[in-house]
């Protein structure tokens, strides 16, 4: 190694060490009501980390629109700290919305409500109206919605969630469509991932498509308790994408029962081409028949996702067992927000039949309730963890490709950053299964020389991985 890469590798190493931290830096919040949309909304540094102790409530003024990427977690022991809209008059603001393309907004550790200070509910607590923009949510709790939680408006985007609760959404005397986790209305979502997370009192479902095409989408190890229509409206999937449904319990869903005008099964597609890999197995459906109203039970799939359900070769995995959880809404919601919200608890039997009938022998829904986290079938046979083995070449022009490795699968994508900080080029997710020597291809030709550092991002069902290095472009 000549004294000239040496000193190159030390500078970059240098560089490493002092960009990350501006990346991500820590602002404590006190409960000043609209000092937490005031700080985000001001902010111009990517990668802000604002913390929010548990316990405590922060109170909005306006809603939060990140300009730049930022995070907004919790810190402290106890329960979540709350994030509320404050309300002064009968139309207050909605709570979060994406107004900038390329952001991404992570949650982490909070609960966010939609029913403001002066008992208004604020219709939609999250908009995302610019392309390109990414949310990831972790052990979030959302409630008390009228109409639907993440509402887009502009495509294609890409939303993570995981670990998460949704509650309380949508008027059980109102609009029966009205009570929607995730609603597309007609915009294309690159990647959605929803996994090992529990929906209970939904008045309609947790997702609905109205004709914006799904590039990737897996749903893995949810509890969805009282969904007054269907779970799963997933509409048409792209060309070439891949569906993951696995693990699931569904419990008093499609409880209206199903109609000549509403057939309610609980998980249905618009158009799949051959070309597309669906995966469709292990769950468990039921509804209690005092619920239906003299209405036959929904069927667990349409016509479309039965073929697939059946091409998956698991059609044995489709159980239809009632479920005793250890405490449950005795019945679907008459009132939102539920009087007894935050008390119950989806355990079950984990030595039943349901207990034991995921992929890998553990519980169906989320393991939260049991203290467990998502294992993968295939941990023997593919690498550990996500490794990076660097980009070759490096230095390069204008191309370069790098190298990894996946336990489990994922969905990865890569950003590159100058100096500054400052996101130049990114990537957008794509789907990569469990193996080694995955490639990724990064193109700067509209990039000046330099050098910049790259992140390269994984989802998993279980996690969210990072690594990063460092490029240098010469032109």
């Amino acid at each position: 190694m000549t004294t000239a890469t040496r000193s190159r590798i030390g500078v970059l190493a240098t560089l490493l060490l002092l960009v990350a931290p501006l990346a991500h830096a820590q602002v404590a919040v006190t409960t000043a009501p609209g000092e937490l949309n005031s700080l985000v909304n001001a902010n111009t540094t990517p990668g802000q980390v604002y913390q929010l102790t548990r316990g405590e409530t922060y109170l909005l003024t306006e809603s939060i629109e990140p300009g730049v990427d930022v995070t907004i977690e919790a810190v402290g022991d106890g329960p979540r700290p709350l994030i509320q809209t404050l309300g002064v008059n009968n139309d207050p603001d909605r709570p979060i919305q994406l107004r900038t393309g390329g952001t991404t907004l992570t949650l982490r550790g909070v609960a966010v409500t939609n029913r403001a200070t002066n008992g208004v509910n604020a219709e939609r607590t999250i908009r995302m109206r610019a392309p390109d923009t990414r949310l990831i949510i972790e052990d979030v709790e959302f409630s008390d919605e009228p109409t639907m939680v993440i509402r887009l408006d502009a495509a294609p985007v890409d939303i993570f969630v995981r670990d998460t609760i949704v509650r309380d959404v949508g008027d059980p005397d109102g609009n029966e469509n009205d009570g929607r986790f995730i609603d597309d209305r007609g915009n294309e979502i690159d990647s959605l991932s929803i996994v090992n997370s529990t929906f209970y009192n939904l008045n309609s479902r947790v997702l609905r498509d109205d004709g914006g095409d799904l590039g990737w989408f897996q749903f893995v190890h949810n509890t969805v308790v009282f969904a007054g229509d269907r779970v799963l409206e997933v509409g048409d999937v792209a060309d070439g994408g891949a569906v993951l449904i696995r693990n699931n319990l569904f419990a008093n869903t499609g409880y209206r029962g199903a109609t000549d005008d509403s057939p309610r099964q609980q998980i249905r597609f618009g158009d799949v081409t051959d070309n597309t890999m669906v995966t469709i197995e292990h769950l468990n459906y039921f509804v209690n028949d005092s619920f239906l109203g003299g209405n036959p039970m929904p069927a667990a799939f349409d016509s479309t996702a039965q073929v697939r359900f059946e091409a998956t070769g698991n059609t044995q995995s489709l159980l239809n067992e009632a479920v005793t959880f250890t405490n449950a809404p005795s019945g679907p919601p008459t009132a939102i927000p539920d009087p007894n919200a935050g008390a119950y608890d989806f355990s079950y039997d984990a030595s039943s039949a349901v207990g034991t009938a995921s992929s890998n022998g553990q519980p169906l829904g989320a393991l939260t309730w049991f203290d467990q986290m998502i294992t993968s079938a295939e941990a023997d046979e593919t690498p550990d963890g996500f490794v990076l083995h660097g980009a070759y070449p490096n230095p390069f022009n204008p191309t370069t490709t790098l190298q990894f490795d996946l336990r489990e699968g994922a969905q990865v994508d890569v950003q590159m950053f100058d100096m500054l900080g400052r996101r130049v080029l990114a990537v957008p997710a794509g789907a990569y299964g469990p193996g080694a020597a995955h490639t990724l291809r990064l193109d700067a030709s509209a990039l000046p020389s330099g050098t910049y550092l790259y992140r390269l991002t994984a989802v998993t069902a279980t996690q969210t991985l990072l690594q990063t290095g460092a490029l240098t472009l010469l032109k």
